[in-house]
């Protein structure tokens, strides 16, 4: 399915002041769409196996865009140094860290349309440390036959074949590969918008993501270490559900948070303000959210212009204030689990064991799937409308449910 152009047109009215341009035109700073994966076993020979498929599948899809790679200097791709490239990371030993990078911009000083970027950690930091993913479309992706549909299915794709812990995708601002002269503009257009993900750097965040989760973005990826320590996916598709724009897409190691169908708005701060799904999502996540001190932007000549240590973590906390208005709002609203209950004549919804108590007496039935709930019969034969508890389920399924 094709998008509309107006559709977009929320977005892209603001793409002349939401990226940067040198004086002949070519572009410096675009605003892009990404996805950043961080995963761990990035020193076994079988996720080595499937980061350099991961590499295969992107060139195979969008060859005709990528010309670029880094060997020791910028150079053009050709088939023998894919090749070697290639091959000296399947034969890379478990001690060693490599990366692979293919960009469609022609100089390392331009930004990107596209580009991947695959990092492999040394076994001995498998704890400490994260291995990491990261790709870079245009936003017009969105407006190419099944361009949104192709978008989701290469995230869920990353989540489900590297087992991901955490990460994001949506939008965000794509810097030249020779980034760091880029950083003040990157900062400067941070503050502006404030639903635009921050992630020149995410390729060397794989420590800080061992620590707790960057932020919300259009997608947020929630991996199992994650999701428990926020109570389970039944406990957040709770708090979400008065949020129904916000879905969850579920893979093999968690569940991908999606703030809308379409990415939200870019937050400009004087016009638009933070965008009410962000705002949502970070209620959720606030929790796990990385809370340390660190940089978005590493040390360079244009420092007092970019990201230090303490604008980084105002950056981190920007939605805190409107989140912490939706706490209270929810304040004094229960989000303990309950037993699941079911009154006489309702249908059972699950086969299972079943009690009631009735006048300091407790009966036990046994009930299939989608048979009425009977009356509870006292020993006199009278029978009595009864609000009938869920003990024990035959498919060993949850007796619980968290209340409305």
């Amino acid at each position: 399915m094709e998008l509309h152009d107006f559709e977009l047109n929320y977005i892209e009215k603001w793409l002349p002041e939401a990226s940067v341009k040198y004086k002949d035109g070519s572009p410096a700073v675009n605003l892009g769409l990404i996805i950043t994966v961080f995963f761990k076993d990035g020193h076994t020979p079988e996720v080595r196996r499937r980061m350099v498929e991961c590499v295969d599948r992107f060139y195979g899809e969008f060859k005709p865009w990528l010309k670029k790679t880094i060997t020791k200097n910028w150079v053009g791709i050709t088939d023998n140094n894919y090749a070697k490239k290639r091959q000296e990371i399947l034969d890379s030993t478990p001690e060693e860290i490599f990366s692979w990078y293919l960009s469609s911009a022609e100089k390392d000083f331009l930004a990107p349309d596209y580009d991947i970027l695959i990092m492999g950690k040394r076994v001995f930091h498998n704890d400490n440390d994260r291995s990491v993913i990261k790709l870079t479309f245009p936003l017009s992706l969105l407006k190419e036959a099944d361009g949104k549909k192709r978008y989701e299915a290469w995230l869920m794709w990353l989540c489900d074949t590297f087992t991901v812990e955490s990460g994001y995708a949506g939008l965000s601002f794509a810097l030249p590969y020779a980034r760091e002269r880029m950083f003040p503009y990157e900062f400067a257009l941070a503050q502006r918008f404030s639903g635009v993900m921050v992630d020149s750097l995410g390729t060397l965040e794989g420590g800080g993501a061992v620590i707790g989760l960057k932020g919300a973005c259009w997608y947020t990826i929630l991996g199992t270490p994650w999701l428990e320590k926020l109570g389970g996916a039944e406990r957040v598709k709770h708090r979400l559900a008065k949020t129904p724009e916000i879905s969850l897409l579920p893979y093999n190691n968690g569940v991908v948070l999606k703030a809308g169908e379409l990415p939200p708005p870019l937050g400009e701060m004087k016009t638009e303000g933070l965008s009410p799904l962000l705002v949502k999502v970070n209620q959720v996540i606030k929790p796990v959210r990385f809370n340390e001190s660190r940089s978005l932007h590493f040390y360079s000549e244009y420092e007092g212009l970019q990201f230090d240590k303490e604008s980084t973590m105002k950056w981190y906390r920007r939605f805190d204030e409107a989140s912490a208005l939706l706490d209270k709002e929810e304040m004094g609203k229960s989000c303990a689990p309950e037993r699941i209950k079911c009154w006489t004549n309702e249908i059972a919804p699950h086969a299972g064991q079943w009690a009631a108590m009735v006048n300091g007496t407790t009966e036990y039935i046994q009930t299939r799937e989608g048979q009425k709930m009977p009356p509870f019969e006292d020993k006199h034969g009278k029978q009595h409308r009864a609000c009938w508890k869920l003990l024990k389920r035959d498919d060993n399924g949850s007796v619980y449910t968290l209340p409305e």
